[in-house]
């Protein structure tokens, strides 16, 4: 006999991947050698705070992210090298 309790969590993990869908075509639009940083990772090569990396961004010390949908976003890893460089 098949279990159907399982069923609904992988109906659940397909909406998820058809959801994601919209954000890899605004992936797709960057140039292919172009990385993409999550926050967690921007923090951990320039070592400030998050709200001083928001303070940053907003005072146009660091660069501004790419937006990937309306609570994501990610910087480009050309971008925060320079930054380092930079510093």
């Amino acid at each position: 006999m098949i279990d159907l309790s399982i069923r609904p969590a992988v109906q659940v993990v397909f909406v998820f991947l058809t959801t994601v869908s919209p954000m890899t075509q605004v992936a797709a639009n960057q140039p292919q050698s172009e990385t993409l940083l999550r926050l967690p990772a921007v923090l951990a090569k320039v070592p400030v705070s998050r709200a001083t990396w928001w303070n940053g961004i907003k005072s146009g010390r660091f660069p501004a992210g790419v937006k990937l949908g309306p609570r994501t976003t990610c910087w480009r890893a050309s971008e925060i090298d320079a930054l380092i460089r930079s510093l």
